[in-house]
């Protein structure tokens, strides 16, 4: 599946208010989040960091026998998670290399099919710093890839800072890809959210 060297951040350092346990814990099945989501990321990445918060402690621990296959995984503590969601995107490209494309991965998108990776690493040209996929309403959603330069204008933001913003002012260079799922659409906040897309919990071709 791999087409070049990108690395990947899972972004992971939220407090869960809402949903009252932390995201990354969620049970798909017999499989948590977490695993989900680094079983198919470990086949595309070189390097993994998962940025986290709060959780540092329980989730380095729970990740202690991961088998991260070709990636190299990286924990990153990001001490000011509470400042928002775009200091910890800051906090986790702070620890790529700078030399290759970046998969942004959030914690509440487990079940992002494994196609759709594979169609935004096919996107990646000379032209655009931004590869987002989009279903057939043309309506953004995640996960995104960006490029080396891209990763350098989000590190010289302030760190409360909003990603959706910043891309705005690039649209110009953000190439869309059409895929045929709804689920870069699906996320899960709160436990009213897992029983809504029950249906659709196919843990996002997870292979163990």
């Amino acid at each position: 599946m791999k087409k070049r060297e990108i690395e990947s951040v899972i972004l992971a350092a939220g407090r869960s208010r809402r949903m009252g346990k932390d995201k990354a814990m969620l049970k798909f099945g017999a499989h948590y989040a977490i695993d989900i989501i680094l079983d198919k990321i470990a086949g595309i990445s070189s390097c993994t960091v998962i940025v986290l918060g709060q959780n540092y402690a329980m989730l380095t621990r729970h990740l202690t026998s991961f088998s991260t296959g070709q990636t190299t995984l990286r924990f990153c503590y990001n001490k000011d998670h509470h400042l928002g969601m775009f200091s910890s995107i800051q906090a986790g490209i702070g620890l790529c290399t700078g030399m290759n494309p970046i998969l942004l991965q959030m914690i509440d998108q487990p079940l992002i099919p494994l196609q759709v990776y594979d169609s935004l690493i096919n996107g990646i040209d000379r032209d655009h710093l931004i590869i987002q996929p989009v279903n057939f309403d043309k309506r953004p959603g995640h996960p995104l890839l960006f490029t080396p330069e891209f990763r350098e204008i989000i590190l010289a933001e302030q760190p409360v800072s909003n990603l959706r913003n910043l891309i705005r002012r690039y649209q110009c260079r953000r190439r869309l890809i059409q895929v045929e799922t709804k689920l870069i659409y699906s996320n899960f906040n709160t436990p009213e959210d897992l029983l809504k897309n029950k249906g659709e919990q196919q843990y996002g071709n997870f292979s163990k």
